[in-house]
């Protein structure tokens, strides 16, 4: 073995130190950049949410302005309107009497007191839009509020052919709400299927449970679905249904959904619509389940 072989033995074992120390470095320095890109993807994904909710609370801030404004209108005019309107069907209830069932008469003042009861309901919705009930929360059953309903819509849903199907899930279904305020949300949904499918058609009502975001966590949700097979709702409508006054019934008045959408938020819950043009609309009435949250 030769002197310089000898000395070249260290030598070897300084490279081959340094270069293990370089590729530890290198591989240290890869993983603080995955560690900082994850981190950077993170925020990122934190930033979009946080915009989201964001613009979310403007939209319901704008929403509530609106709100606001058009129901001190609709106090005002209903107001106006209302006692005018009880004369006039108080004087054509007397001027009635005089043309008894079969005279030719008869049925103009018929027409008359139709027409001053429908817009009486019209300002009854405007009242209800403009002074909203604050909720007198207690325990409900979600299940037994929508099982109450199938009675009242079962004659309207005859006189269109409507079929109402129900499928209710198992397990946990009260939460706190006000149930005549509950009902009501409801009630307009399913009218608004039905009156959706003037030649016939199919309105589902279901109830899921929604968990919480973590895995294997407790239910903190109910969820309310109606589904229709009506004509469904076109797109550039469907971002403005919740406003008040936007309607495209031909005697509609824009309340229903407005006052729905109202309860919904006040119950702090959420309501969503999907919809596609010729294939139906899927309304979600999102409630949280008693104790999930403290009101």
């Amino acid at each position: 073995m030769t002197i310089g072989y000898l000395l070249e033995i260290p030598i070897l074992l300084a490279v081959g130190l340094l270069v293990g120390l370089m590729v530890d470095r290198q591989e240290h320095f890869r993983r603080g950049l995955e560690i900082q890109a994850e981190t950077l993807a993170q925020s990122h994904r934190e930033l979009q949410e946080q915009t989201r909710l964001l613009l979310e609370k403007e939209t319901q801030l704008r929403r509530a302005d609106r709100l606001s404004a058009l129901g001190q209108l609709s106090a005002g005019l209903a107001h106006e309107i209302r006692n005018p309107l009880g004369a006039i069907k108080g004087a054509v209830e007397i001027l009635q009497d005089d043309y008894p069932p079969g005279h030719s008469k008869a049925e103009f003042y018929a027409i008359l007191l139709k027409e001053v009861e429908r817009l009486n309901d019209v300002l009854t919705n405007f009242l209800s839009f403009a002074r909203p009930v604050t909720p007198r929360f207690a325990p409900a059953d979600v299940r037994e509020t929508l099982t109450a309903l199938e009675g009242l819509i079962s004659g309207q849903a005859r006189a269109h052919r409507v079929q109402v199907f129900t499928s209710f899930h198992t397990g946990p279904s009260r939460v706190m709400a006000d149930e005549t305020l509950l009902k009501q949300a409801f009630l307009n949904i399913m009218l608004n299927g039905v009156e959706a499918m003037p030649e016939g058609g199919d309105l589902a009502v279901s109830t899921r449970l929604r968990p919480e975001s973590t895995a294997g966590g407790r239910p903190e949700w109910v969820e309310v679905v109606f589904d229709d097979t009506g004509p469904g709702i076109p797109e550039e409508d469907q971002g403005r249904i919740f406003d008040p006054f936007f309607t495209t019934k031909k005697d509609g008045t824009g309340l229903g959904l407005a006052i729905t959408h109202r309860i919904i938020e006040n119950h702090h819950g959420a309501i969503r619509v999907m919809s596609q043009r010729g294939k139906g609309t899927t309304f979600v009435v999102a409630l949280p389940l008693e104790g999930a949250i403290g009101l």
